[in-house]
């Protein structure tokens, strides 16, 4: 038999183990030169102290089968060996073997019967060596360790010996290919002889470990069918050749801040608060250091004798200072000397930092402006006139106040519109309705025209009497001093509710009414376009609440935010009204033991952004619940979080910019105190 034939991937000496042995009826079969060695081992069975083990040893049947020549391989010479490995193995034995197992009752042996292999062992040597060994080799193992390395030669796998062919191997052309093209036949191995594994161990650590196939063996293709589909995946998994990837830490990857946090709108701490307003508080602004807020009071209105109620008092237009926290500056009291004359709600306030003017307009049908001198004087403000303006031989009544952006242009909401220029004086005045219904209708909202229409000034009316539900909404050229356009609602018209323009001053937005449903609609007024671009009916108001009190677009004029009196907020998308409400914010129900108390809803919406490279956007909104909301719209509408919180419902609130020397946030409620909230920055 050639020595090629036989070959193995390395010397395996191991034994099977038995978890509980137990002992066994089957003979065992040595051989004659191993007697003495098996009667020694007997003889100390027996002599042995445990129990158990002597009783096994004494039950055990030793047989002896056949006699086997021992060969002392240290005194043979390498002819006699080389003739003793050309001879064929007698195949006397196995049937010996046979033949004592059939004798003593067995059908096959329960272990498997040794074999002799023949096997070219290497020595340390210097140079070649033929030199044969007989082997015995034990029952076949169930773990395999490969101690030697297999390698092609000559079209046959041999085993890799550093001794024996460190010569050959640096002439082998090939050697440092581990493909041989075209790839050896699988049938050259002999598979029926002997089996070899390749054992690809799992993954112990977690570098990177592929097949070893660089010593010429390919594991074999995997077997797909025709009506399988292949994918490289597939065939990769199936070669054991994907490596172990480590997920890359992530140093500079961190938690997406809240949206409070991105603003720093997180940290407010309430600095001052105090309760020295009127009323109610109608409005709130921050110039110069200067807190200005204006307010309601009892019996401040044109009806009614202020004597008969003790609760007409003072405080409807204050201006208030960190620079002297302990005083306020009442505008409205004037001098001294008046100060048992009745006291008048302020509607509104309004600023130009252009020219440092003030100006207000009250229930006793006068504006009022101030200018403001910060020369160290415990008074700042200058009165400059009271205007009183008439419609047909009758006071009017002014509600509405707005400068145009960068000028000291006002524009005064009453029966009708009127603008004048402060340091000037002129006055111009436009007809919203007919004038036979002046006295029925006022100016309910105005807003300036920016960019594109500069020029433009728009207005809503809105109805005196409650069951009146219809108005006249137009859009003036300031220069030209005419009318610009109509924008169109319906053939018998609709109160107005809100209007708001967008930044670029092309799109405008306008809420009305017609009794029984709300109605949003989108104007193109950069091209003086009277009929809406987008209509949308608003979601249903509850029986008590039936208006829109504030409205603002977002800052790119994508998103557009109302402030409804039912206490939500809704936001659309201005290009695409048919989406409906994209976000609905809502605020808890007040909590209030008056039921007689009424309350507005949302009065005061404020779109928000940070100063980051990745601006965020966000909403600012007042409530009956008392708490002024950041909400953000990239989480759940039920997650605002409160900035501000005050002990009744929100009336108005003002966010100033602190590197303006403002305070971050005033709030005002419903009883008349104001709440001044600072960061710990300015603190």
């Amino acid at each position: 038999m050639d020595s090629r034939d036989l070959w193995l991937s390395g010397f395996v000496e191991t034994t099977p183990k038995r978890a509980n042995p137990e002992p066994s009826n089957d003979p065992i079969v040595i051989s004659d030169d191993e007697t003495d060695s098996v009667y020694e081992v007997a003889r100390n069975l027996v002599s042995s102290r445990n129990t158990r083990t002597r009783s096994m040893s004494m039950n055990s049947d030793i047989q002896l089968v056949e006699k086997r020549e021992v060969i002392d391989l240290s005194v043979m010479s390498d002819e006699e060996d080389s003739a003793r490995s050309n001879s064929k193995i007698p195949t006397a034995n196995l049937k010996a073997k046979k033949v004592a197992f059939a004798q003593s009752g067995t059908l096959a042996p329960s272990r498997a019967l040794p074999t002799t292999l023949q096997k070219l062992a290497p020595t340390n040597l210097p140079g070649p060596s033929s030199r044969k060994k007989v082997i015995n080799r034990g029952p076949p193992s169930t773990i395999v360790r490969n101690t030697q390395k297999l390698r092609m030669k000559n079209g046959y796998i041999t085993i890799d010996s550093d001794s024996e062919d460190s010569e050959d191997e640096y002439l082998h052309t090939t050697a440092m290919n581990p493909f041989q093209h075209p790839p050896p036949a699988m049938s050259s191995v002999h598979p029926d002889e002997v089996s070899v594994q390749h054992q690809v161990e799992s993954m112990l650590s977690r570098k990177r470990r592929f097949v070893d196939i660089s010593h010429g063996y390919v594991p074999p293709a995997p077997s797909f069918t025709s009506t399988t589909d292949v994918y490289i995946w597939d065939i990769l998994h199936e070669y054991k050749l994907l490596p172990y990837f480590r997920p890359r830490p992530r140093f500079l990857s961190r938690k997406r801040a809240r949206l409070g946090e991105a603003l720093d709108m997180n940290h407010y701490a309430r600095t001052v608060h105090f309760r020295r307003a009127g009323g109610s508080v109608n409005g709130i602004l921050q110039h110069n250091g200067q807190v200005v807020v204006c307010s309601n009071t009892v019996g401040g209105d044109m009806t009614g004798d202020a004597t008969t109620d003790p609760y007409n008092k003072a405080g409807t237009l204050i201006s208030w200072s960190k620079r002297d926290p302990l005083s306020t500056i009442d505008l409205e009291q004037g001098e001294a000397e008046n100060l048992d004359r009745k006291h008048y709600s302020v509607h509104c306030i309004a600023y130009d930092p252009t020219n440092n003017i003030l100006a207000s307009s009250a229930a006793d049908d006068f504006v009022r402006t101030w200018t403001f001198e910060d020369d160290g004087d415990d008074n700042p403000y200058s009165k400059m006139h009271d205007r009183q303006y008439e419609v047909r031989g009758k006071p009017a009544s002014p509600h509405e106040l707005v400068f145009k952006p960068g000028t000291s242009i006002l524009a005064v909401g009453e029966q009708r519109l009127t603008i004048e220029n402060i340091p000037e004086g002129g006055i111009h005045t436009f007809d919203l309705v007919n004038k036979k219904d002046q006295n029925a209708h006022v100016t309910g909202s105005i807003a300036w025209g920016s960019a594109a229409s500069s020029s433009l000034i728009f207005a809503l009316s809105e109805p005196v009497m409650q069951d009146n539900h219809r108005g006249q909404h137009k859009a003036f050229d300031t220069v030209a001093l005419m009318k610009a356009f109509d924008f169109y609602t319906s053939e018998a018209g609709e109160a107005g509710d809100a209007l708001c323009v967008d930044s670029t001053g092309s799109t405008a937005a306008l809420v009305t009414n017609d009794g029984s449903n709300s109605t949003l609609r989108i104007y193109d007024v950069a091209r003086k376009q009277g009929t809406a671009t987008h209509n949308w009916r608003l979601e249903p108001f509850a029986p008590e609440a039936r208006e829109v009190n504030s409205m603002a677009f977002s800052f790119d004029g994508i998103y557009l935010a109302l402030g409804r009196e039912d206490n939500c907020t809704h936001v659309y998308d201005s290009r695409m009204l048919e989406r409906g409400v994209l976000f609905d914010f809502r605020h808890s129900e007040a909590q209030d033991s008056d039921r007689n108390h009424q309350f507005y809803g949302v009065v005061g919406i404020k779109w928000v952004e940070s100063r980051s490279p990745r601006p965020r956007l966000g909403l600012v909104t007042g409530g009956n619940d008392g708490c002024v909301r950041l909400w953000d719209p990239l989480r759940a509408k039920d997650e605002g979080a409160i900035i501000a919180q005050t002990d009744s419902d929100i009336a108005a609130f003002n966010l100033g910019d602190r590197f303006q020397g403002e305070h971050e946030l005033v709030v005002g409620d419903s009883s008349g105190a104001l709440y001044i909230m600072d960061g710990h920055a300015n603190m």
